[in-house]
């Protein structure tokens, strides 16, 4: 994660650049799952980049929710 910042970003930058440009989209409850976390300090990392980017687009926190997937041993073993 800590080489990555700029991939997640750029990565939240295209969804919410899509949810403003499509009215269709803007309807429908945008849910962002982040993959390749495997801490907890990563999901707050992380969380706070979405929240960053959202704030520049102008997407307040109730349109969207945020949420991972758990893809590795570490963060099955910390999912709680």
């Amino acid at each position: 994660l800590r080489l990555w910042p700029e991939l997640y970003k750029t990565q939240l930058d295209a969804i919410f650049m899509a949810l403003s440009m499509d009215a269709h989209a803007r309807r429908i409850p945008l849910e962002i799952m982040m993959p390749a976390l495997r801490t907890a300090e990563d999901v707050c990392i992380v969380g706070e980049i979405v929240k960053q980017v959202a704030l520049e687009w102008n997407v307040r926190p109730e349109r969207y929710s945020f949420g991972i997937m758990a893809e590795t041993l570490d963060m099955c073993r910390d999912i709680d």
